[in-house]
């Protein structure tokens, strides 16, 4: 995100505007860091996909929506410009009233989902159909929610559940582009999925013993990967 946000620096002016629709919740404030705040707003996208090929992207299962608004909440004219240039386009969006609880709420499900099918190596079926995967899945997903509760995000008391319902109405084969890219020696967004969880959780005193072992057992096949890219070893 600060690669890519320094190498846009030079294409920001007072009247652009910068739309983050990465997977996480700290890269708005990366982007913010770099570019100033005033310029950034947050999005959220519903979509389960994974790369193909360079420059192909797969939906592989659930919707294909999009929400973003400004940081603070507030309506604004270009949130309603840029929705109304994605619908023109076949897009679903809509204007957030709070992107910050949008983007969590869509971290408390990425996280579990991703860590726990990449661990586990299976599919949403057979990880709902065994009471103690299950069980563990929801845990995973309460400990990220009590984290954003504790940094001020007011997350809705049933966030967990509509989670784990939605994870229901998957394709019980149903994983993740995490675990897909695990399964192909790639590069894994563990720093910014359970990195940042176990970080957060840390700095409010939240306990995230779950998300601390996916992220412990997950990181050394993103080292292995990032060192292959760059012809060291891991």
């Amino acid at each position: 995100t600060e690669t890519a946000a320094e190498a846009t620096r030079p294409l920001v002016g007072p009247e652009t505007t910068v739309l983050c629709l990465q997977n996480g919740v700290d890269n708005e404030d990366k982007l913010a860091r770099i570019l100033g705040a005033s310029c950034v707003l947050g999005g959220v996208v519903h979509i389960l996909s994974t790369i193909g090929a360079p420059g192909l992207i797969n939906q592989t299962a659930g919707p294909r929506t999009l929400k973003c608004g400004e940081m603070d909440g507030r309506p604004s004219a270009r949130v309603a410009r840029i929705v109304d240039a994605f619908v023109r386009g076949g897009v679903g969006a809509e204007a957030s009233a709070n992107i910050l609880v949008d983007l969590w709420e869509k971290y408390v499900f990425i996280c579990a989902h991703g860590g726990v099918t990449a661990l586990g190596r299976l599919g949403i079926g057979e990880i709902l159909g065994c009471p103690e995967t299950a069980g563990f899945y929801r845990s995973v997903m309460e400990e990220i929610a009590a984290v954003g509760r504790a940094r001020g995000v007011a997350l809705p008391p049933d966030t967990v559940d509509r989670a784990i319902a939605f994870a229901r109405k998957l394709q019980p084969e149903m994983r993740s582009s995490l675990a897909y890219d695990l399964d192909r020696g790639n590069r894994l967004e563990v720093e910014s999925l359970m990195g940042v969880v176990v970080r957060y959780g840390a700095e409010a005193a939240v306990p995230t013993p779950l998300n601390s072992i996916i992220y412990a057992c997950l990181l050394p096949h993103h080292l292995k990967a990032v060192a292959a890219r760059e012809g060291r070893a891991a």
